[in-house]
């Protein structure tokens, strides 16, 4: 196993674990102070990139979220600074405290957001430009990235090409935004290293990064959304609800939320709950309302996709048993509308299911 990254800088968002009682005013922290105590708690220890953990500090209990990380040494060849997932935290890592930047649905999300209110936050110090393309995306955001970096991309060939006049920094437009391109460039990172068949990728993004592999020209990332979007094709279908009982009774993991099963057998061991608490809490049920409870950053719905294996019945959804408590109007529709780029048309399935049967009799 290699060696963990010194990190030169960790950026954590923070919040309250539980709204503070009516009436009483936000709790005042110098986020200089907060990010001592935070280096001393985690001194060599490592720590990876959205990680979630509770912390004690003073008189109450933090939620903190791992939302950056960066290295000890730039790229000074380069120009840029390579991402980076986990690292271990060092007697000389910067660790700076944000506020939270977590969903805030619900009065009780916000409430434990604005019951603490951070003093005097430094945000990281931007690198000095060197030997770059500055790529700017079609919604306004900008990206210093390594010429060499970006080769494989023919369409910025002849702006990587592109002598710069003076002093001053090439620069080049792209019809991708910005989402999409941080997540190219991650993808070009894993590529140069040899490993873009083991690219992780985000399966809700599949589809912004196949139109950015055209409008880039980037074959590579292309041939592999292809192959990724073909293997998501051929895995989700229609399940009975049976199905779904059984297959967990055999000790599988499916889960089911407003008709959706996904298959979470895979992200169990990283889950960072645990790799119990979902057999023991979601299975054979609606389980909407865990998610929520659990779940109350927007960044967990990303994962929906990835694990997404097919829809109920219509008919077999009144069989699903519900939790006494239900998830919140505002949270259902969150779910209905982030999964409705990706989900099967039921409807329209069941009608052609009926079609065919009574064409067989």
């Amino acid at each position: 196993m290699a060696a963990l990254v010194p990190l030169g800088h960790v950026s954590v968002e923070a919040q309250l674990l539980e709204p503070l009682p009516p009436g009483q005013p936000p709790l005042v922290v110098p986020s200089a102070d907060l990010g001592g105590t935070l280096s001393k708690w985690l001194f060599r220890q490592p720590v990876s990139d959205n990680e979630l953990f509770i912390a004690a500090y003073k008189s109450t209990r933090l939620v903190l979220r791992v939302a950056e990380l960066g290295g000890e040494e730039m790229l000074e060849e380069e120009g840029i600074e390579a991402h980076i997932f986990r690292g271990l935290i060092g007697p000389r890592t910067e660790l700076l405290v944000c506020p939270s930047t977590s969903y805030k649905g619900s009065a009780s999300q916000q409430a434990v957001a604005d019951g603490l209110q951070l003093t005097g936050v430094v945000k990281k110090k931007a690198a000095r430009l060197r030997n770059i393309l500055l790529v700017h995306t079609n919604d306004g955001e900008t990206f210093p990235v390594s010429k060499q970096l970006l080769r494989p991309c023919i369409s910025l060939t002849s702006a990587i090409r592109r002598k710069p006049e003076g002093d001053q920094i090439v620069e080049e437009q792209v019809d991708v935004d910005c989402l999409t391109f941080d997540r190219v460039l991650l993808f070009l990172e894993v590529d140069a290293k040899g490993g873009a068949d083991r690219f992780a990728f985000d399966i809700a993004s599949l589809e912004e990064m196949a139109k950015a592999a055209q409008v880039l020209q980037y074959r590579q990332l292309r041939e592999s959304c292809e192959k990724r979007l073909g293997d998501f094709q051929s895995r989700v279908r229609m399940h009975q609800w049976i199905e779904v009982v059984h297959h967990n009774n055999s000790g599988g993991c499916w889960i089911t939320m407003d008709g959706m099963v996904f298959d979470l057998e895979a992200w169990l061991p990283e889950h960072p709950g645990g790799s119990t608490i979902i057999p023991q809490q979601a299975l054979n049920k609606d389980c909407v309302v865990f998610f929520e409870l659990y779940h109350a950053s927007r960044e967990s719905f990303q994962y929906l996709r990835e694990f997404y294996i097919g829809e109920l019945w219509p008919e077999e959804r009144s069989m699903v048993p519900m939790e006494e408590e239900t998830a919140s109007a505002e949270f259902m529709q969150q779910i209905k509308d982030f999964c409705a780029s990706f989900r099967l048309d039921v409807d329209k399935i069941a009608i052609l299911h009926a079609r065919s049967h009574l064409g067989a009799h």
